[in-house]
């Protein structure tokens, strides 16, 4: 079965749609440092989760980043995606989830917050070097 998560605004807590939350995030990463570069492709990926014992593959954003210069352990090119769906779970899991989401509604939300909840969402495969 196929469902097409295309806004992916399965947050119901503000007003605010994920879209809006991944396009801030691509640009407070873009804009905190010059190692990696996040984009927002425009198709949809495909993104399983297991429920029920059933496995559901829908469609969903992701924020790709890719390593521009080689920093850590992490090589020039490597790239990851990181799905809307997997924002969303870590922000709703966190203990600030209120906080959080008051300063994405306010446009205050820090690199060092956008660090956390990526590096979250990608079950610590993510570090990313921004400048806090």
């Amino acid at each position: 079965m196929l469902r097409n998560f295309g806004q992916c605004s399965n947050l119901n807590l503000f007003p605010i749609t994920m879209d809006n939350i991944i396009n801030k995030f691509v640009e407070i990463i873009n804009g905190s440092t010059e190692l990696v570069r996040a984009t927002i492709p425009d198709e949809l990926q495909e993104y399983r989760e297991v429920k029920d014992e059933k496995v559901i593959v829908s469609l969903c954003k992701v924020i790709h980043i890719q390593v521009k210069r080689m920093y850590h352990n992490y090589k020039c090119g490597q790239s990851w995606n990181v799905f809307a769906n997997d924002i969303d779970n870590t922000i709703k899991l966190m203990k600030r989830k209120k906080e959080i989401m008051e300063k994405i509604d306010s446009n205050t939300i820090t690199a060092e917050d956008v660090q956390l909840i990526i590096k979250r969402a990608s079950f610590n495969c993510i570090d990313l070097p921004l400048n806090k």
